[in-house]
């Protein structure tokens, strides 16, 4: 609990906890807490690694949310681990495409004929 409040805000702390309690797969805990970690500007405008001309998210938060995921999911080996948290990066670089193009559409005017 002490993790969670320094890397979220105190409104978002009851979010995460019922999150962690809820969810039964690893990856899908990460993407649901994502949104507790980072606002969708910065999950549109960035990536896990700053590649592709993207900024990187914040790699506290990043850490924060990896020690809370394998806190609840833990793993034996350092090699599953890495494995594991590979995956899950992957899955939340694709959450910042969707969100990037979600939050294109919204800005985009639409044209009328």
């Amino acid at each position: 609990e002490g993790l969670i409040g320094t890397c979220v805000m105190p409104s978002k702390i009851r979010t995460v906890q019922e999150t962690l309690a809820k969810e039964r797969e690893r990856h899908l805990c990460a993407l649901k807490l994502l949104p507790s970690f980072f606002s969708k500007e910065e999950l549109a405008t960035s990536n896990t690694d700053g590649t592709h001309e993207k900024h990187c998210l914040d790699s506290n938060k990043l850490n924060s949310l990896k020690v809370l995921v394998f806190s609840k999911f833990p793993v034996n080996t350092m090699e599953e681990k890495d494995r594991a948290w590979r995956c899950i990066k992957g899955k939340i670089n694709s959450k910042c495409r969707a969100t990037r193009k979600h939050l294109g559409k919204e800005v985009t005017p639409v044209r009328s004929l």
